[in-house]
């Protein structure tokens, strides 16, 4: 989970504190990820949709909240990069110490190097993002193609 998904804070009774903690440690996850995994699983039984629908879906929201932050990262980058280019620019204007040149260029090389890599990963979470939407689009097709059956028995 994302460090900017929403924080939830509240009593549980220590019986049930104790067997999340068990489930969580068997199915090697974290408490945080065997409590919404049960979460969404409750989701899924209720609402008759698969669990693996539902986990799309869950899924889908994760990404795109990553894929925000990646966008927001990337243009801090960027917005870096340009300040230094012209702190740079301004420095040979003005034809003073290299010192001050060389650690301008060390922090832009280190600013475009992370935007490279931001860039990188922002790929990856769209690619994954666009499997998913697809895999639901599927699941949802062939719920609907199963109701319209069941419709049609009738």
């Amino acid at each position: 989970m994302a460090r900017n998904d929403p924080t939830i804070y509240m009593r549980i009774p220590q019986s049930l504190k104790d067997a999340l903690d068990a489930a969580s440690l068997e199915n090697k996850r974290s408490l945080t990820a065997e409590v919404v995994a049960r979460l969404e699983g409750s989701f899924a039984q209720r609402s008759g949709t698969s669990p693996r629908m539902w986990q799309c879906f869950f899924d889908l929201v994760r990404l795109q909240s990553s894929i925000e932050t990646s966008q927001e990262m990337y243009g801090s980058y960027l917005k870096e990069a340009k300040e230094l280019l012209q702190k740079k620019l301004d420095l040979f204007a003005g034809v003073e110490a290299s010192s001050e040149a060389a650690e301008i260029d060390e922090r832009l090389r280190q600013a475009e190097n992370m935007a490279a890599r931001i860039e990188d990963g922002h790929g990856e979470l769209m690619a994954k993002r666009v499997a998913l939407e697809d895999e639901l689009g599927s699941m949802i097709e062939e719920a609907l193609g199963a109701q319209q059956k069941k419709g049609d028995s009738f």
